[in-house]
């Protein structure tokens, strides 16, 4: 596959009735068929299937503009709904993931 342009949704928290199985390192945001483009105008949306583990980040408007206060990495798409909910994994939650197949894979292997 080859991404021919970046994909981009503004979106909020979403409100709406959640699955019932989630755990706390669930989040939800909007996602319907359209969404705010860079400068507030709706745009429609594209559908998502086979996009799972794409970055997801927090976007604040700080007093002083720099990169790190302006852009943080805050999770990581994992399902969506049409017209509902982006899924997604908090970024810790990824991380410590990250840590123990690490570890695990650093530990000599018994078997061998």
């Amino acid at each position: 596959m080859h991404a021919t342009q970046l994909t981009q949704v503004y979106t909020s928290p979403y409100l709406g009735p959640l699955p019932s199985e989630r755990d706390d390192d669930d989040f939800f945001l909007q996602y319907g068929r359209t969404a705010k483009g860079a400068a507030g105008e709706p745009k429609a949306t594209l559908p998502l299937e086979g996009i799972s583990g794409a970055m997801v980040w927090a976007v604040a408007e700080p007093i002083v503009w720099d990169a790190r206060s302006v852009l943080q990495l805050a999770g990581i798409q994992v399902a969506y709904t049409e017209s509902g909910y982006l899924r997604c994994k908090r970024w810790d939650a990824m991380a410590r993931l990250l840590d123990q197949i690490h570890v695990a894979r650093a530990r000599p292997n018994s078997h061998a």
